[in-house]
């Protein structure tokens, strides 16, 4: 792992938590509005400010974890096929998830289409994490996970098209992070070039390359 990796996923971490602090900030239910029309501040939200930052900060982490293990299981000497794993994984999950709601069912009034707009996106849900399983673990990891990354970034223009308003300051600072991570991750050799030339006057070689390519030179002088 190399250093713009680490940049890259603190961009990401950083655009998760102002995206998850973004109710917080700015609430939207007139519940935890001031009576004189002024917010209230961060503390007076519906709920305490640590969930949605721990959220934040363990969503990108276990999708990562996630990849990772994919990636290895088909790297691995068993060579075990991700469609069927990610397939069942989720299956196994969705049954677990299913067994305590069932109890709930009774107190709640069947909604046709809440039922119909639920089952559709399960399964758009799990056709789309199987095609993110195959792309990590056949491609890169990295523009993979980059890309990945940009859903919340697209919500966020989607949900402000919709609503016809201006995105918040930490909606837009969220976005900046996140395009700067994510373009980090899928084009590192952009980002490093840019450093070097911030850092090493415009040069195409760092120091050390440029010492690596003098010592040859000189080697083959000497021959």
């Amino acid at each position: 792992m190399k250093y713009y990796h680490i940049i890259g996923m603190i961009a990401l971490v950083l655009c998760s938590v102002l995206l998850s602090l973004q109710d917080l900030i700015y609430p939207k239910d007139e519940s935890i509005m001031a009576n004189k029309g002024t917010r209230l501040s961060l503390s007076d939200g519906l709920l305490p400010t640590w969930i949605p930052v721990l959220f934040g900060i363990i969503t990108p982490i276990s999708f990562t974890a996630n990849q990772m293990l994919a990636k290895s299981f088909r790297r691995g000497p068993v060579k075990f096929n991700i469609q069927q794993i990610s397939f069942m994984g989720f299956l196994v999950v969705n049954i677990i998830v299913l067994f305590p709601t069932v109890y709930y069912w009774i107190f709640v009034d069947f909604n046709l289409r809440l039922f119909v707009v639920g089952i559709i996106g399960s399964i758009i849900n799990t056709f789309g994490k199987v095609c993110i399983q195959n792309a990590v673990s056949l491609g890169p990891a990295g523009p993979a996970s980059a890309l990945l990354a940009m859903n919340s970034l697209i919500l966020l223009v989607y949900d402000a098209v919709k609503n016809s308003k201006q995105p918040t300051l930490t909606e837009y600072l969220g976005l900046v992070l996140g395009l700067f991570g994510s373009l980090i991750l899928v084009v590192p050799g952009m980002f490093e070039r840019m450093v070097q030339c911030m850092c090493f006057g415009g040069n195409n070689a760092s120091p050390t390359k440029r010492k690596v390519k003098k010592t040859k030179g000189e080697s083959k002088e000497g021959q």
